[in-house]
């Protein structure tokens, strides 16, 4: 599954692509709250900025049915944790099985199986990459919702 983990962790780079001093001061303030309140409350900040995440991908796909764009979600991550999960339902009953074929290309294949060996591989797909270029266009302001979030947060 094409996914990304939006968490107190990766708030050291974001901090410093978006030019922030005193993260260790915020990140020991956080720390205490997020312990003491269960991780709920930054949960919901991860939550906004994980929507963002999916918003921005979502606007970056090309659409022919919308089955790919109606796959991708936001879904809070372990409840021990103070995290969210930004990804694409995929599998045998996933809403949208191709799209990791669609972010990575593949090759058409006629008769057998490629794993097999057997059959004839007639050429490649070209990637069309969504997910990676949608999080990295999203980031600066997932970012800034994070930090804002989370220095609201350790004030309180």
């Amino acid at each position: 599954m094409a996914r990304s983990a939006v968490t107190t962790g990766k708030l050291g780079k974001i901090a410093l692509e978006l030019g922030l001093d005193g993260l260790d001061d915020i990140k020991a303030k956080i720390a205490e709250k997020v312990q003491q309140m269960g991780g709920q409350e930054a949960k919901k900040i991860f939550m906004q900025a994980g929507l963002e995440v999916v918003r921005e991908i979502r606007d970056d796909i090309h659409n022919v049915t919308g089955t790919l764009s109606s796959a991708l979600f936001a879904a809070y991550g372990k409840e021990n944790k103070p995290n969210v999960i930004v990804g694409v339902k995929i599998g045998a009953r996933g809403v949208a099985p191709y799209g990791p074929a669609v972010e990575h290309g593949h090759a058409i294949h006629r008769g057998g199986t490629i794993r097999k060996g057997t059959g004839t591989t007639l050429g490649q797909v070209p990637p069309h990459p969504y997910f990676q270029p949608g999080v990295k266009a999203a980031s600066p302001l997932a970012g800034a919702i994070i930090v804002e979030g989370l220095k609201d947060l350790a004030e309180k």
